[in-house]
């Protein structure tokens, strides 16, 4: 995964970033906390509807104290991002986007769509995953941005939801159709949540994929885009990419250049 770290007086653990509350995930107060974080603040993904174990019915003075803290502190979730943008000459056909979810958000759909805990989404579980914790990403355009000539595009809708488990994590899988033409030979995407309650990676290793007519003469690379600031409240301060960010984050973009048809 993207390397990230976050410093909070909230318990912390290390994988090869930062996540959040690995105490908190191992007890009781995970339930808690993580039901408290969308009934107080909200997931833009959709109402997280039950936790399997019942309703809390009373808070220790510890969880009263954690729970400010929890609820406050930006960024709420991480994901690692997959992307495959498909050419056709000099258009952009679409991009299928792959996201990778933290423990925490695991946690959480599986707990309430996985009825039968077998790792595996059924046709009605995927799509009672995608109205109650995807559709609502319409409102936030899906995360997704493509600049092109100077114009900013989000997609209008997407195609082909899939969720699965990979390695332990929750996954998403969608496809964003664009058909936008591309007329100076390069283009930008940006995935990137401008609330901040997401933070937003690629995944390391081999991340993006060019497939389509005149993928073969393709190039891209992965850059930081200086001119949009995210500015987030909350205590939790995020290294990424060599640097630290307290307040204020760049999301990263991919950045493709055609060679001239």
């Amino acid at each position: 995964m993207a390397f990230r770290t976050s410093s909070s007086f909230i318990p912390i653990f290390l994988r090869r970033r930062t996540m959040l509350f690995l105490d908190v995930l191992k007890s009781n107060l995970f339930t808690i906390s993580l039901r408290i974080q969308f009934l107080s603040s909200g997931s833009m993904f959709g109402e997280i509807k039950h936790f399997k174990g019942g309703k809390v019915k009373h808070l220790s003075p510890i969880v009263l104290l954690v729970v400010p803290a929890i609820v406050l502190a930006h960024p709420h979730m991480f994901i690692d991002t997959e992307m495959e943008v498909r050419l056709n000459g000099s258009v952009l056909s679409g991009v299928q986007i792959t996201w990778h979810f933290d423990p925490m958000f695991t946690a959480a759909i599986t707990g309430d769509f996985d009825s039968n805990g077998n790792g595996l989404f059924s046709t009605s579980e995927t799509s009672e995953v995608f109205n109650n914790a995807f559709s609502n990403l319409e409102t936030f355009d899906y995360f997704t941005f493509v600049s092109v000539d100077g114009q900013t595009y989000s997609p209008s809708r997407i195609e082909n939801f899939s969720v699965y488990m990979e390695d332990g994590a929750l996954v998403y899988q969608f496809y964003c159709p664009f058909n936008i033409h591309v007329e100076e030979g390069v283009f930008r995407i940006a995935i990137y949540d401008s609330t901040y309650y997401c933070d937003i990676l690629y995944k390391e290793g081999s991340p993006i994929t060019i497939s389509g007519s005149g993928s073969e003469s393709a190039r891209f690379e992965i850059e930081q885009n200086s001119n949009i600031a995210i500015s987030y409240g909350g205590t939790v301060s995020v290294s990424r990419e060599g640097s630290t960010y307290s307040g204020t984050a760049y999301p990263q973009q991919l950045v493709v250049y055609l060679q001239a048809l």
